[in-house]
C-alpha cells in the first residue's frame, strides 16, 4: 500500500467513525444537601412545635466494612435491575476510591438514580462528594459511561477519620447492646444518646456527613440523620435517609424497619435545643421517634423519587411503648405521672391522647386552669403544646 492510499484511508475512517465525548458535571449531592443546613424556622421560640400545616424488600445485600451481616437496603430495593448494577459498580468504585471507573449504563439518568439511592443507603461513605460522568458515543448513541467521583478527603484522611468514627460509634453501641435486648429499646437509646451528644450548628464542619456528629459533636439535620442511620445499620436495623421539606424548610430524616414494620424517625426535631435554641432546653421530644406516615406528613414532605412505604404500625411508637398514650383524661393518672417525673429528677413529662376531646380536657385543666401545680412544685414550669399530634409536654 502506498503512503497516499493509507493517508486517504485514514481520512475516510475518521469521517465515518465519529466518537464524541460529552461530559456532564453533576453538582455534588453534598451541595444539594447544603441547603438543608438552614435551620428549620417554622417552630416558634416558645417551643410550641410546628404550626399545623410496602414495598417488599428483596434479598439482603451485604456491604464491606463494619455493617451487620445480612443488612438490607431500602433504596437499593426500589431500583430497576440496571440501576442496581450501576449502584453496585458505583459502590465498589468509591469504596476503593478509584479515580475513574466504568458503569454499564448508557443513560446518565440511570447513574443519577443509582447515585441518589447509594447516598440514601450508605452513611459510611462520608468521603464521597459529587461526580462527573463522561459519555462515550458512536454517532448519536451512547456506548459507555465513565464516572469520576469527587472525594472530600485523601485515603489517609478517610482512614483516620473512619478510625475515630468507629471508636465513637462503638462507645454508644456497646452500651446499647449491653443494656437492651429488644431493638425498639435500642432505637430509643440511640435516639436519646445522639440528641444528648449533638448540638445543632449550621457552622459545624462536615455537617453533611457523619464526621460532624462523631468527631465534633455539632451538626445539622443531614448529619443527625446520617449518624442515626450509621448506628442503626451497625445494629443490623434497616435504615434509610430521606430528604425533603419540614415546615417549609429543606430537611432530612430517617425511615427505619423495626420488628418487621416501617416507621419514621427525626432526631433533629427530637432535639429541643434545635426547636428552642433561645430557651437552652435539654429535654428530648419523643414525638418524632417511630412515627406513622399520617403523623409525619402533618409537617414533613419527602422529595425522594423512590416510592416510600405507608407507615401505619404503632407498636414501636414511643407513646405506645412507654404507656403514655391515653384514650381519656384522668387528672389522677396524669397527675401521678407529673409528680413522679419531677420527683425522679426528669426535665419533662410528655403524654399523648388518642382523641381531641381528651386532649382539650387535659390542656384546659393543666394549663389554662393551672392544675399542673396541684401535682408539681416550683414556679418555673412551662409546657410544649403540639396540638396537631394531641401531645402535651410539661417541662420542669
Amino acid at each position: 500500500m502506498t503512503r497516499s492510499f493509507l493517508k486517504n484511508l485514514g481520512r475516510l475512517l475518521f469521517a465515518v467513525l465519529v466518537v464524541a465525548l460529552a461530559v456532564r458535571f453533576h453538582e455534588p449531592i453534598q451541595q444539594k444537601w447544603h441547603e438543608i443546613t438552614e435551620r428549620y424556622g417554622g417552630r416558634e421560640a416558645s417551643g410550641k412545635g410546628p404550626e399545623e400545616q410496602e414495598k417488599t424488600i428483596e434479598a439482603p445485600k451485604q456491604v464491606s466494612g463494619e455493617k451487620a451481616e445480612g443488612l438490607s437496603y431500602y433504596a437499593y430495593a426500589q431500583l430497576s435491575s440496571e440501576e442496581r448494577q450501576v449502584y453496585d459498580q458505583f459502590l465498589n468504585g468509591v469504596e476503593q476510591m478509584e479515580s475513574v471507573f466504568s458503569v454499564s449504563a448508557a443513560d446518565t439518568a440511570v447513574v443519577d438514580r443509582a447515585y441518589t439511592a447509594l447516598l440514601a443507603d450508605h452513611p459510611e461513605l462520608f468521603w464521597l462528594g459529587g461526580y462527573t460522568v463522561t459519555s462515550y458515543m458512536w454517532g448519536n448513541k451512547v456506548q459507555s459511561l465513565n464516572v469520576e467521583p469527587e472525594y472530600l478527603y485523601t485515603k489517609e484522611d478517610r482512614d483516620e477519620r473512619q478510625k475515630q468514627i468507629t471508636e465513637a460509634a462503638d462507645r454508644i453501641l456497646t452500651d446499647t447492646v449491653s443494656m437492651y435486648e429488644r431493638d425498639a429499646n435500642r432505637v430509643r437509646y440511640v435516639y436519646e444518646r445522639l440528641i444528648g451528644m449533638l448540638c445543632y450548628d449550621t457552622e459545624a464542619p462536615d455537617n453533611q456527613n457523619i464526621c460532624s456528629a462523631f468527631l465534633y459533636g455539632r451538626s445539622v439535620c443531614m448529619g443527625y440523620a446520617k449518624s442515626f442511620q450509621y448506628l442503626m445499620q451497625k445494629l443490623g436495623i434497616e435504615c434509610t435517609t430521606i430528604s425533603g421539606k419540614a415546615g417549609g424548610e429543606t430537611h432530612a430524616w430517617n425511615l427505619i424497619r423495626l420488628e418487621g414494620q416501617y416507621y419514621y424517625v427525626d432526631t433533629t426535631w427530637g432535639d429541643s435545643n434545635f426547636s428552642d435554641p433561645d430557651e437552652n432546653r435539654s429535654d428530648i421530644n419523643y414525638l418524632f421517634l417511630c412515627m406513622t406516615t399520617e403523623d409525619l406528613e402533618k409537617t414533613h414532605e419527602s422529595d425522594m423519587e423512590m416510592p416510600l412505604p405507608d407507615c401505619t404500625a404503632t407498636a414501636c411508637n414511643y407513646y405506645v411503648q412507654a404507656g403514655l398514650l391515653f384514650d381519656e383524661f384522668s387528672p389522677e393518672v396524669i397527675g401521678r405521672l407529673i409528680r413522679e417525673g419531677q420527683e425522679q429528677g426528669e426535665s419533662s413529662v410528655t403524654f399523648r391522647f388518642s382523641g381531641e376531646d381528651a386532649y382539650r380536657q387535659a390542656k384546659k385543666y393543666l394549663i389554662e386552669e393551672n392544675g399542673v401545680f396541684t401535682f408539681c412544685e416550683g414556679e418555673n414550669v412551662s409546657y410544649r403544646d403540639e396540638e396537631q399530634y394531641l401531645v402535651l409536654t410539661i417541662i420542669f
